[in-house]
């Protein structure tokens, strides 16, 4: 900090203004969750407070609204995707697909 003070300087600029404002603005002062994973998802919680408080400055929360949706259109059809191909793959027919002792020795990986 001492050698570079501009770069510090810069880091109060980008990285320290989210926890300074939880902090001082929003009172977020501790967490009432004990345990790191509860802790961690409680302040994960509040950064996505604070980044859709943020947008909404930015971009207008219609727009944001609509954008959301679409994003979220998106991600259900690459989950439901994704399922189908979990499914096809863990609710084989067991008549259709029955290995035998010479695949199943085929298949171990040396």
């Amino acid at each position: 900090m001492e050698q570079n003070p501009e770069y510090y300087r810069l880091r109060q600029q980008i990285t320290e203004h989210q926890f300074g404002t939880l902090k001082r603005h929003w009172g977020f002062t501790y967490t009432l969750m004990k345990g790191k994973q509860h802790v961690l998802s409680e302040v994960n919680l509040m950064m996505i407070c604070y980044n859709l408080k943020r947008l909404t400055s930015i971009i207008n929360p219609k727009v944001l609204k609509n954008r959301l949706k679409a994003l979220a259109v998106e991600i259900l059809a690459l989950f439901s995707a994704v399922l189908n191909v979990l499914k096809d793959f863990l609710f084989l027919n067991k008549n259709n697909y029955q290995l035998t002792k010479t695949h199943q020795s085929s298949l171990i990986v040396a």
